[in-house]
């Protein structure tokens, strides 16, 4: 029988010296080496290893250099390190060569990643690990394969990106490198890694973190790439302007279903008697479109729909109305949801937007008996904007703004009244 076997049935037969082994165990890989002190906690442990031989353990310590010495000295011929591997199974490691190991691990997905091109060699992936290369590695290592497979191609992402070009769909380009159209959609984790590539190829769009829709759009445009403009819509009916768009809506008076890529090349429009009214409900939007059936098309006033949170050409379309001189009215459910987009809307367009029957009185009319309460925390970083109004959803529970129906409803029919002194101003 060899002396290792002989060491690790010995050791493992001295059940009082499991604790202190896995406590020299994590001494020698702090300390880099054999060197200082673990606690003893039972006279078992003390006799245990005096009769390994070791004897400096009147303070109720064992100092790793004198096991070394004792292990040595012992039949067994060998040292702290020998005695932890035969005991484990496994060599023991130190910090210092856990971390030189994590390096030349990086080091070699680096080169795989540059392809052993640099900065100044022009590479936009070495460009980009010269300014991101911590957050890079630090969600390599957390991730491990699957992220690395999202790094790699990103690099070829990188590489294919060509700003100079006509713009091409992010889709198109996608499937062109990852042979997968959807390898850069919002949801993809790869998306994460292009989004912080493109910031440091195209610092000049002037892009910084967080990302918000717009930057991202800014992003791609300066990278010679297109978002979706599909399908990301927003909800229309009865715009200003000369265009074909307003004239089909003031010839038809019927809503249009708007695509981003529409959005983009509506060119100037306006929001009718220069105010839009906005809601976050389809079916509310539906009611008050049909309440204005017997009022003559160029006499309704501008409704915009959400459809929920803002799309990107949700958020296009209202940037041009307030740009022309636009309130925006918004009205939405009382619930995190809603106040959310509420929010939103005053924190980008200022003193532009006027809630509309969002108040502690509107929410007392439209709450239901027994409604159902917000989930807990989800209205804390409301409160801040509308602390009465989050104080009574807490209370009483979430109201839609269904329920607030004849309201809406008289509000925006008081809109269309040729002799109203002042359209914009009520409320």
């Amino acid at each position: 029988m060899s002396r290792r076997v002989e060491l690790r049935e010995y050791l493992l037969s001295r059940t009082a010296l499991a604790e202190v082994l896995e406590a020299v165990v994590k001494k020698y890989h702090d300390r880099n080496g054999v060197s200082g002190s673990v606690r003893l906690s039972s006279d078992e442990q003390v006799t245990a290893l005096r009769r390994l031989g070791c004897r400096r353990l009147g303070s109720g310590r064992l100092h790793l250099d004198d096991l070394e010495n004792a292990l040595r000295a012992s039949p067994f011929q060998c040292g702290v390190v020998d005695a932890l591997e035969a005991w484990s199974g496994r060599p023991p490691t130190t910090r210092a060569g856990v971390r030189g190991a994590a390096d030349a691990a990086w080091a070699c997905f680096a080169e795989r990643l540059t392809g052993g091109r640099s900065e100044r060699e022009g590479d936009p992936v070495a460009i980009w690990l010269a300014e991101d290369e911590r957050y890079v590695r630090g969600e390599w290592e957390r991730g491990g394969e699957n992220v690395g497979r999202d790094l790699l191609r990103v690099a070829d992402a990188g590489r294919a990106l060509r700003p100079e070009h006509d713009a091409r769909p992010l889709a198109v380009f996608a499937n062109e490198v990852a042979k997968d159209p959807h390898a850069l959609d919002l949801d993809r984790p790869a998306r994460r890694f292009f989004d912080r590539l493109l910031l440091a190829l195209f610092a000049d769009a002037e892009v910084a973190l967080p990302l918000r829709a717009e930057g991202r759009e800014a992003l791609l445009a300066a990278a010679g790439l297109a978002p979706d403009d599909i399908s990301s819509d927003v909800v229309v009916a009865n715009l200003e302007g000369e265009g074909a768009i307003p004239m089909a809506m003031r010839a038809t008076g019927l809503p249009l279903t708007l695509p981003l890529m529409t959005v983009n090349a509506l060119g100037p429009v306006r929001a009718r008697f220069g105010v839009a009214w906005v809601v976050e409900n389809p079916p509310v939007f539906r009611i008050l479109l049909g309440s204005l059936a017997d009022v003559p098309p160029g006499q309704r006033p501008t409704l915009v729909c959400t459809a929920g949170q803002l799309s990107v050409a949700a958020r296009k379309l209202l940037d041009v109305l307030v740009g022309g001189g636009a309130t925006l009215r918004y009205s939405g459910d009382f619930d995190p949801g809603g106040l959310k987009i509420a929010r939103g809307l005053v924190r980008r367009y200022g003193e532009a937007v006027r809630l509309w029957r969002m108040d502690a009185e509107s929410h007392a009319r439209a709450v239901q008996p027994n409604a159902p309460k917000p989930p807990p925390g989800s209205l804390r970083t409301l409160r801040a904007a509308f602390p009465e109004l989050c104080a009574a959803v807490e209370e009483h529970g979430v109201a839609y703004q269904e329920s607030l129906e004849e309201g809406l409803v008289a509000d925006v029919l008081a809109e269309t009244d040729p002799d109203r002194p002042e359209r914009a101003g009520f409320m």
